[in-house]
């Protein structure tokens, strides 16, 4: 991806895509989708609550456990680009693999 996107910044597309930024833009978004993601979680965990269905079958329905999977995937996916670079024991190729889990959010959702 870092050799297509350097071959592109060579070409014209350059002036109207900025190719330069593209990272921080990936990483903004997959903040936002998460942070997103996690409140349509909670509220629907909330509204279960409410509604004392949460050890009911709708809290165990294939859509929940589903759901359950994909925001756990997301949040490994995001901490692992995010919080976990902090630590040094973690390297990068470990958390650049763990970002792979993607496949299985999508797979989810």
């Amino acid at each position: 991806m870092h050799s297509t996107i350097h071959f592109l910044s060579s070409t014209y597309l350059d002036r109207l895509i900025p190719f330069h930024s593209l990272h921080e833009v990936h990483s903004l978004q997959g903040r936002i989708y998460c942070g997103l993601a996690l409140l349509h979680t909670i509220t629907h965990l909330i509204r279960w609550g409410v509604r004392k269905e949460l050890g009911s079958p709708v809290g165990y329905s294939m859509v929940a456990i589903s759901g359950y999977v994909a925001m756990l995937l997301m949040l490994v996916v995001v901490l692992s680009m995010t919080l976990a670079k902090r630590f040094a024991w973690i390297p990068f190729e470990r958390r650049f693999n763990v970002h792979w889990l993607f496949l299985g959010l999508a797979a989810a959702l």
